[in-house]
């Protein structure tokens, strides 16, 4: 699976004055998480990270003095109040950085070799990420840099409050209902800003699932929120994956992934083609995708799929995806 091939920013990040067992409890969240900290010695800390919404990156801090540390993938250039670090990953150029107040008024320290260390004082807010180009960190820090951490918790809750305010499902039960409302949370910050859910950050999910977003938006869309059904539905639809058969002809096909030879037979994929353009349908009103190439080219995938897997005399349509792949 692709999940384990992910992008590392930095070779090395550690708090080391805090251990596993220095945290007493976590306020989990895919927004704004906070981890409470009780040192065998009885210090306390309390730490808060943001993941911006609509930038790249996310903010560190901590209501007591904090020390980080951060070791380079190639070498930190140094700017005041500013490391990065650029390098390439998988053919890629990303630019790692960390943004601080200042080298002074963070007892910043450069170590012989090569960590650097950063201390934070109270609430103050380091900005910590990774982007294609360094004008990219340019933009990121100038929509992010010198606001609090209130008003940074304040900037993303108003990004994602437009989305989250449709098709939420109340209960009576508070308990049920916080549940509810911190899992709509969760699969929203799993959503690309296309449609598309990666089902964690962009390069650990670096191919994209048929089932993930068309679960996802096509439950969105039941519950009154059809937005992100929009955009998922098409990109899916013209996107399809392209199987080589025996006999060298390419056809396309919805099977585990989008628009790539990397594919597996997972036969569910076509199922969730075909929910995802029926509930855009039901949930939207809109037909033109039923009207265009889209469709023509679903029913093809539905009939070959037939014709490989239905038994007539049993009236059933079987599999062949036995372990995920048809290679057995």
């Amino acid at each position: 699976s692709n999940r384990d091939i992910y992008t590392e920013l930095f070779g090395a990040a550690a708090l080391p004055d805090i251990g596993a067992a220095s945290v007493a409890r976590f306020d989990y969240d895919p927004f704004v998480t906070r981890l409470h900290i009780l040192t065998p010695a009885g210090a306390r800390n309390t730490i808060t990270v943001v993941n911006i919404a609509d930038q790249n990156c996310f903010a560190l801090a901590a209501d007591r003095p904090l020390v980080i540390t951060f070791s380079a993938r190639g070498s930190f250039r140094l700017l005041d109040g500013l490391l990065l670090d650029e390098f390439s990953d998988r053919g890629e150029t990303i630019c790692t950085f960390v943004s601080f107040e200042s080298f002074e008024a963070n007892r910043f320290r450069m170590l012989d070799e090569g960590r650097a260390v950063l201390q934070l004082m109270d609430n103050d807010v380091a900005l910590i990420g990774g982007e294609e180009a360094e004008q990219h960190v340019t933009r990121a820090l100038r929509a992010c840099r010198g606001r609090s951490l209130g008003e940074l918790i304040a900037h993303t809750e108003a990004c994602i409050a437009p989305v989250l305010s449709k098709g939420r499902v109340e209960v009576r039960d508070p308990k049920l209902q916080a549940v509810l409302d911190l899992n709509r949370r969760i699969v929203y910050s799993g959503i690309d800003e296309g449609g598309a859910c990666f089902g964690a950050l962009n390069r650990i999910y670096h191919l994209i699932w048929v089932r993930d977003g068309a679960m996802t938006t096509a439950l969105m869309a039941r519950a009154g929120n059809p937005d992100l059904l929009r955009l998922w539905t098409p990109f899916l639809l013209r996107n399809p994956s392209h199987v080589r058969l025996p006999n060298g002809m390419v056809v396309p096909e919805f099977l585990q992934m989008l628009g790539t030879r990397w594919t597996k037979a997972e036969d569910d994929g076509l199922f969730y083609a075909a929910l995802t353009c029926f509930t855009h349908w039901q949930t939207t009103g809109d037909d033109t995708l039923l009207h265009g190439p889209e469709f023509s080219l679903l029913l093809d995938a539905i009939d070959r799929a037939l014709d490989k897997t239905f038994d007539a005399a049993r009236g059933l349509v079987g599999s062949d995806t036995l372990g995920e792949t048809s290679l057995t």
